[in-house]
């Protein structure tokens, strides 16, 4: 969420160190230097570094680990299995926790840390005493991986290493092992707690923090809407975990219907295999998120027909901008089916294109639920979720609540 976490509690004079690795916001020559360049002659690499800045936090706070951050990216476009990927995000986490711990705490009281990167500075935290709190990103991998394991037999052909066995999985046994060491496991969403519980987690560890986002940035376009084809988004990586067959063949179901679909993010599905189901949206790769924001006003609906996530941003931002969503409950948003949006099955087109029917053909409901999805977005700004994530943190401090590491 573009470094919610570190500007929130620098906003409350919370944050020691926010130890990231590529980032701008700490070298101010160079980012004066790339801002210069005109917007059209900026490559994509220099797009997304732009984007690694935190507002509002102070640069003295942050310690990069800068060529860690690109030796990652350079390595990961040389990884030719999922099994070399999968051993090389374990090095660069192992790495980068490493690098924190010899960096050291400081007088911090606290450590805040993303799954998969948090095993070896928990350890060393729960040594000197200091609390610990994990963010649970996404569902634990065995429940992953059940859900995607379906999806390889539904799609064959389509993303074959899309469900990787949690057994020759060597992130799952870092996300295991982190578990017991936090006091606190901040979720995004019941999807992501319950599923936690189900993998043998204490549900009086887990947290439910619904995410916010920046209201101001993300915000409906000023001048309504022209045409008479319903503009659909759909916004993430363009694979199975994101149901995105099931849009597809939604579309296809509504062909001949006044619409346009385009797709953004990595493609994950196979190519060859996405040549020949989609046909009927616009697949438009991967777009710096300092871009998203055009898509968004572009659109008259958002679809994210999600197996499986932890709270997935890209609804926040969609109903923030006055987008109805279409989405499922294994992505954990905040929609109110019926109110600003649908909530439906997994796995289910026709569920898909009834919805996408509804508002194609009455624009009155369109114009309901569009007001209706900027209103609730109201409760799910940054601030929102500020108030909420720090009353959980000072909570923890004022009970004095503290769990043994043995879990």
């Amino acid at each position: 969420m573009h470094y919610a976490v570190a500007r929130i509690l620098a906003q409350a004079d919370l944050l020691g160190t926010l130890y990231t690795d590529t980032y701008l916001g700490n070298k101010p020559v160079l980012g004066g230097f790339l801002r210069r360049v005109p917007p059209r002659y900026r490559p994509t690499a220099v797009r997304k570094l732009l984007g690694r800045e935190a507002q509002g936090v102070p640069a003295q706070r942050i310690v990069s680990f800068d060529t860690l951050g690109l030796k990652a990216g350079w390595s990961r476009r040389r990884i030719r299995s999922r099994g070399e990927l999968l051993e090389l995000n374990v090095r660069i986490a192992k790495e980068f926790c490493d690098r924190v711990v010899r960096c050291g705490f400081g007088d911090a009281g606290a450590v805040y840390a993303l799954n998969w990167v948090a095993l070896e500075i928990f350890r060393e935290a729960r040594r000197r005493g200091l609390f610990t709190i994990l963010e649970q990103i996404i569902a634990p991998a065995p429940v992953e991986y059940d859900l995607l394991a379906a999806e390889t037999r539904r799609w064959p052909g389509a993303q074959d290493r899309a469900a990787v066995d949690p057994a020759n999985n060597p992130l799952v046994r870092r996300g295991e092992a982190e578990w017991p060491l936090a006091d606190c496991i901040v979720c995004g969403s019941e999807f992501v707690a319950q599923s936690l519980v189900s993998q043998g987690v204490d549900p009086r560890r887990c947290h439910v923090i619904p995410y916010g986002v920046d209201t101001s940035v993300f915000h409906p376009r000023r001048e309504p809407g022209r045409g008479d084809e319903l503009k659909v988004l759909f916004v993430g990586a363009v694979g199975l975990r994101k149901g995105v067959p099931y849009l597809l063949e939604a579309l296809r179901k509504l062909k001949g219907a006044s619409l346009q679909c385009r797709l953004a993010g990595d493609i994950e599905i196979d190519r060859r295999w996405l040549s020949e189901h989609a046909g009927e949206a616009q697949i438009m790769g991967a777009i710096p998120r300092s871009e998203i924001i055009s898509l968004y006003h572009w659109a008259d609906v958002f679809v994210l027909p999600s197996i499986c996530e932890g709270s997935a941003t890209v609804t926040y931002e969609a109903l923030a901008c006055g987008l109805p969503v279409i989405t499922t409950p294994n992505s954990g948003s905040v929609v109110r089916d019926g109110k600003d949006g649908f909530v439906i099955p997994i796995r289910d087109s026709h569920a898909i294109a009834a919805r996408l029917s509804s508002l194609a053909n009455d624009r009155g409901m369109l114009r309901a639920m569009s007001a209706n999805a900027r209103q609730r977005s109201e409760g799910f700004s940054v601030e929102r979720y500020g108030e909420r994530l720090l009353g959980i943190i000072e909570g923890f401090f004022k009970d004095g609540r503290k769990t043994d590491s043995s879990g």
